[in-house]
């Protein structure tokens, strides 16, 4: 019997981790290791550190820049590096008939996995830049602000909140939304990419937002069209809404206007892909 595989694809902050959530609950092994919860997502990553480690180790050894991520081209990594993705998958082959992973970086390795899955299911997750580059800032000004309160006396932490703490968001925000906004640019051009090189049965891209309403719809998909075995549960019982970042407008940091430009026609690019309860699609 052939395995079912099922590739969850999206841009870090994208809605990735709550939506594999969801489907870890209906059923789905993402894997045995799961990366654990932290400061970016306190319910848990739900990202197989055999994917994760293997994705980081050949982009270090790649070298490709932390902050201009681009997907990877047949030569951007050696025969070494695919053989290990190859290794990875034929060890998950074996030990399970139906499962799946999620990891954002695998947006980077794409062309590589058509090769070695062809016939793989797809959910590529869409979130629109502004949401996504303002939940990575919201991200770093909170891990900047734990390191620098470290060990600080409390009058410190006072004097931060009330003087300090929101010079250094805006000076972050200025710094770094427009290297974020790249990445994400980079990531969702990976994904309009593949999903015109594969065939329109083998993935659905949904928009994170649309989950509340139509989430049993993007299961029944799961499991008529692509035979996943899979129970319902009820999406709404991972959903948090107080752990999403509330929405600003990050525009006004980004000096590069056809940055927003470029963003805004990919996303509405992709919005013509997403899937819902209307779509006929065999």
């Amino acid at each position: 019997m052939e395995n079912k595989i099922l590739v969850i694809l999206g841009m870090h902050r994208s809605g990735t981790s709550l939506i594999t959530q969801w489907l870890y609950k209906c059923g789905l092994n993402i894997g045995d290791d799961l990366l654990g919860a932290d400061i970016g997502n306190k319910e848990g990553h739900f990202e197989d550190t055999d994917f994760v480690n293997i994705h980081e180790e050949i982009l270090i050894t790649s070298k490709i820049p932390a902050e201009y991520m681009k997907a990877l081209s047949a030569n951007d990594i050696d025969e070494n590096a695919f053989k290990k993705l190859a290794a990875n998958i034929q060890y998950k082959n074996s030990l399970y008939d139906q499962w799946g992973w999620k990891d954002p970086r695998t947006c980077l390795f794409l062309e590589q996995y058509r090769q070695l899955l062809p016939g793989a299911k797809y959910v590529v997750i869409l979130r629109d830049w502004n949401a996504v580059v303002y939940s990575l800032l919201s991200r770093k000004s909170k891990l900047l602000e734990i390191a620098k309160l470290k060990n600080r006396s409390s009058l410190y932490k006072l004097t931060w909140n009330l003087l300090r703490k929101e010079k250094q968001r805006i000076a972050l925000f200025k710094q770094s939304a427009e290297a974020y906004l790249k990445i994400w640019i980079n990531y969702n051009e990976a994904l309009l990419h593949h999903i015109n090189l594969i065939p329109a049965a083998e993935y659905i891209v949904v928009n994170y937002k649309m989950m509340i309403t139509e989430s049993s719809f993007v299961l029944d998909y799961l499991k008529n069209n692509w035979l996943f075995d899979l129970q319902a549960k009820n999406y709404t019982d991972v959903y948090k809404e107080n752990l999403m970042s509330n929405k600003s407008d990050i525009s006004i940091y980004i000096t590069d206007r056809s940055l927003v430009k470029k963003a805004d026609d990919l996303y509405d690019e992709l919005m013509k892909f997403t899937y819902s309860a209307n779509d006929t699609k065999t």
